[in-house]
């Protein structure tokens, strides 16, 4: 394209006497043409990239490993997305300062188990899942040793005359569940069963909303540090109502100067959940975007945190008249202890309406947890931090979230009550 340009460019000036203004005139006219094309070029990458495309971010520290290590929180812990793993498929997963394997055997239902082979310690990660006497398998790629996915027993060795395996062939297994597009297995710092489920109410299912896609964040900090952000109500002003200023000339032809937009709160509350919900908090907020004046956007968001790794979300918005539910499925993905990575998905009513809401609430937070991973990347835990009486909120949280380090060595976290 461009020798073609160049080509025709010096013919017209050979055939014909040009003065320095159309010389100047036609190459500003080839200079803009070239831009033209080199737009239209990056159209389809930039229309993915603000319409398709999860919006992703990575503020990992290469030398994070120097930093405290503190034990993670017990709970279900979710180590990967429903999507990743298909009916009869094998994943490979690193979560937790550990490895697992994930299976969806052949009648849809997903189990979680730790990666080597107890016969000569192969990877299962590379295995084939299959139906061996009725019973769903994972099949070891190096000897073709069958281990039952619901159990890690092994059922079947093929080159043995018995067919026997060894005594005490056994693979672990996690408990595992499917929640809200997540995988998630039961973490306990002893190793106890699940004593809570994060089960949902019909009012609360994700399936009669689209999914549109999700923002994530990769970070170094502790599990904690993400949780008590909920119940920080101070730092939403300093942090995350910083408004666009409109200032200058234009703003005087306007005969408005000042902040653009601005984030104003009628209600913010959390409190912890009691009894059988006690592992449940819940953080409810209403608030309003206003231009000038004006308010442009009415928002009642309300979010249940479900243990320290999962947190569903409810926001109902308003503006021009238009109403309109979206909900946000949440979780920390805890890659080792000081690593962490955010993962938030947005689901919204069909029709262009919802998918423009989805991907607006995407961007927006892109945006938030870009300015918090900023300051949690080079934050440490305080043991015992100066609270003062307005952050009664963050006390309560604290004392909240001490329940999940039962049983976890190494851990300074402090209740309110010391």
């Amino acid at each position: 394209m461009n020798d073609q340009m160049n080509h025709i460019f010096f013919n017209t000036i050979e055939s014909s006497s040009l003065s320095v203004i159309d010389l100047i005139s036609i190459l500003i006219s080839v200079s803009l043409v070239r831009l033209l094309f080199r737009v239209l070029r990056k159209l389809p990458n930039i229309f993915r990239k603000v319409f398709l495309d999860d919006i992703c971010q990575n503020f990992v520290d290469p030398n994070a490993d120097q930093f405290t290590i503190h034990p993670n929180p017990n709970g279900w812990a979710p180590i990967a997305e429903t999507e990743q793993l298909g009916r009869g498929k094998v994943l490979k997963v690193r979560a937790l300062g550990r490895e697992f394997v994930l299976v969806r055997d052949l009648k849809g239902e997903i189990h979680a188990m730790d990666p080597y082979c107890p016969h000569n310690g192969a990877h299962l990660g590379g295995g084939e899942v299959l139906n061996i006497r009725g019973e769903d398998c994972l099949r070891c790629p190096f000897h073709e040793w069958s281990f039952r996915v619901k159990d890690g027993v092994c059922i079947d060795v093929p080159y043995a005359k018995d067919g026997k395996p060894p005594k005490g062939s056994t693979v672990k297994t996690w408990p595992c569940i499917e929640h809200a597009g997540f995988i998630c297995v039961w973490f306990h710092n002893k190793g106890e069963d699940p004593s809570w489920f994060p089960e949902l109410t019909k009012s609360e299912d994700f399936s009669q909303l689209n999914f549109y896609g999700r923002a994530r964040a990769k970070l170094n900090c502790d599990v904690y540090m993400i949780v008590e952000n909920t119940a920080d109500f101070s730092h939403f002003i300093y942090v995350h109502d910083k408004p666009f200023p409109l200032t200058g000339r234009f703003a005087k032809m306007l005969g408005f100067e000042g902040d653009l937009f601005e984030q104003k709160r009628q209600h913010l509350s959390w409190k912890a959940m009691k009894n059988v919900d006690s592992h449940k908090a819940r953080l409810e907020m209403i608030s309003s975007l206003v231009f000038g004046r004006n308010k442009m956007v009415n928002s009642d968001f309300s979010a249940t945190q479900l243990g320290p790794y999962l947190s569903d979300f409810d926001l109902n918005v308003k503006s021009f008249g238009i109403s309109l539910k979206l909900r946000i499925s949440a979780a920390v993905i805890s890659l080792h202890s000081n690593k962490q990575e955010i993962v938030f998905r947005v689901y919204s009513p069909k029709g262009i309406i919802g998918y423009m809401a989805a991907r607006s609430t995407l961007m927006a937070l892109s945006s938030n947890i870009k300015r918090d991973c900023e300051i949690w990347q080079n934050m440490k835990r305080v043991d015992k931090p100066m609270f003062v009486k307005e952050e009664k909120a963050m006390v309560e949280l604290r004392r909240w979230f001490t329940q999940f380090y039962d049983g976890a060595s190494n851990c300074s976290i402090k209740s309110a009550d010391g």
